[in-house]
């Protein structure tokens, strides 16, 4: 029996939800076929099988929550099964050919006795069974006999093929010659592919663990030479200690992650038993009226989680600012038909993923996250963008956002709007944002305090644009201005770095050829 356990598939995540069974019980199964698809940490993962086998047990529904180390699938081994199948059959053979005989025993000595009770009646039964129960046995009989002779042919067979090359005869030994011959053939042609080396260098390279054959030797001939091994020993001892650091790295990581996202969820228990001190009794209704219940479960429960962790560990702070897109608009409108030629939607949201990058370059402390003594700057722009869904927010992001076009930017700010919508996102594209925007003004809004994507040290909200009645040089001048919101960690930034962050933003949104210049 293999069980099957919901694997920990990194990110914190401790359960998910079931979606779909790719099996049923009785399916055989191979290493790597999907076994179920998983609601998980904003996306729905396929879940592969580890193992090969037949099902036999699904141990959970769809919709049920599965935990991870929980047991879900029992496989049995095909062999086992197999096994169990044929010794079933052959039981049932037996059973069937005791039954036959018992019957033919049983009929053999009543069939007389009736004769004579009833002289001069027919008894039918009596003389038909017998004979068919003896010609079927019959049958069997010459197939077992058949079937013996067969495996007795074959098995004189195999012993007159291993006598002939086991012999110690003129026969034996002519076989034995050819084998040595092949084997000294063998041999040659593996040293004619081996590398050049003095015995003295192979033993040193064998005594310091490096593999001889992979040094390209740069003696003459291309002989391998002892500084060649010693080369080859510290190259791969360097390597040794990347693999170690990078090794190390990773599991210090992942232990804050664990340690992070542990702190979240006692954080949730705290708050749900100060408030909810006893278990909730599920009430039809109440004084007032009628109740209704929906499951805190899936990309709910870990939007909810996360929420959680982010106010428990940052020191929020969100800074309120106004900016005038009036020219921008105008490029986007006049290139807006240029970039639907290529199937691209241009969005100012393009623009200002740019113009976001630009002044992250001059306040790199709102592209950080501090982890322990220590704050990280990036030196590259992850950009996560928030897209509304119907079972809420996820955050898809643009690796290095400095590194693209508008026109890139616009078109994978579509495609990942469109994968986020029908739940096509794969966990890897929401991982590794460095900051985020999030644009509550596309449903309505001018300002809010949009939550930080912990661990990053910002995020940008944007409100909705409206024309407004703007006094320039003592005229009045109608311009589209943009709200927007930064919230950031005011462990990490002070307020003033962030009227300064603001005002850089807003000098590339209210000249864009300044985001267009720089883009070139």
């Amino acid at each position: 029996m293999i069980e099957i356990k919901f694997p920990d598939v990194g990110e914190g995540i401790s359960e998910g939800v079931l979606v779909k069974w790719n099996v049923k019980v009785g399916d055989k199964v191979n290493v790597d076929d999907i076994l179920a698809e998983v609601e998980t940490d904003k996306a729905i993962v396929e879940w592969p099988s580890p193992e090969a086998g037949v099902v036999t047990q699904l141990r959970a529904k769809e919709g049920d929550t599965i935990k991870v180390g929980d047991v879900i699938v029992v496989l049995d081994d095909e062999n086992k099964v197999n096994q169990a199948n044929q010794e079933s059959t052959e039981k049932k053979d037996v059973a069937a050919q005791d039954e036959d005989k018992q019957f033919q025993e049983k009929t053999s000595t009543s069939a007389p006795l009736t004769s004579n009770k009833r002289d001069g009646e027919k008894n039918t039964t009596s003389s038909s069974s017998p004979s068919e129960n003896k010609s079927s046995h019959a049958e069997r009989v010459s197939k077992d006999t058949s079937e013996q002779e067969a495996t007795e042919q074959k098995e004189t067979k195999q012993k007159e093929t291993k006598d002939q090359f086991t012999s110690t005869g003129v026969v034996g030994s002519l076989e034995e010659a050819a084998e040595e011959e092949h084997y000294k053939l063998k041999q040659s042609k593996e040293r004619s592919t081996r590398v050049k080396a003095l015995p003295a260098t192979r033993a040193v390279a064998k005594s310091m663990g490096v593999d001889i054959e992979s040094i390209k030797g740069t003696g003459k001939d291309g002989l391998v030479t002892l500084e060649d091994v010693l080369a080859a020993a510290n190259k791969e001892s360097t390597r040794e200690a990347k693999r170690e650091a990078k090794q190390e790295n990773t599991e210090q990581e992942s232990a804050i992650k664990k340690d992070e996202d542990h702190a979240g969820k006692e954080a949730v228990k705290d708050l749900q038993k100060k408030h909810h001190p006893q278990p909730l009794k599920k009430l039809k209704y109440n004084f007032f009226g009628h109740l209704d219940y929906v499951p805190y479960k899936g990309i709910r429960k870990t939007i909810g989680e996360r929420m959680v962790r982010s106010h428990m560990n940052t020191a929020p702070v969100t800074h309120h600012d106004e900016a005038d897109i009036t020219d921008l608009m105008d490029i986007r409108n006049k290139e807006k038909k240029n970039y639907e030629k290529f199937d691209v939607k241009l969005t100012p949201l393009a623009f200002i993923t740019k113009a976001l990058c630009l002044a992250l370059e001059k306040h790199p402390l709102f592209n950080a996250e501090l982890r322990g003594e220590d704050i990280i700057i990036y030196k590259y722009y992850n950009v996560g963008i928030a897209v509304d869904t119907p079972d809420g927010l996820l955050v898809p992001t643009i690796v290095k956002a400095q590194d693209k076009s508008i026109q890139e930017i616009a078109k994978e700010i579509q495609e990942l709007a469109e994968q986020a919508r029908e739940r096509k996102l794969d966990p890897a594209q929401m991982k590794n944002g460095t900051i985020t925007i999030t644009n509550y003004g596309s449903i309505g809004g001018r300002f809010a305090t949009p939550v930080i994507n912990y661990p990053q040290s910002a995020i940008l909200g944007l409100g909705r644009a409206t024309e407004q009645p703007v006094v320039k040089e003592g005229k009045i001048y109608a311009r589209l201005i943009l709200p927007f919101s930064i919230t950031f960690d005011h462990r990490i930034v002070d307020g003033a770095e962030a009227a300064r962050f603001a005002n850089t933003l807003k000098e590339y949104l209210e000249d864009p050829h300044k985001i267009l210049v720089e883009e070139k």
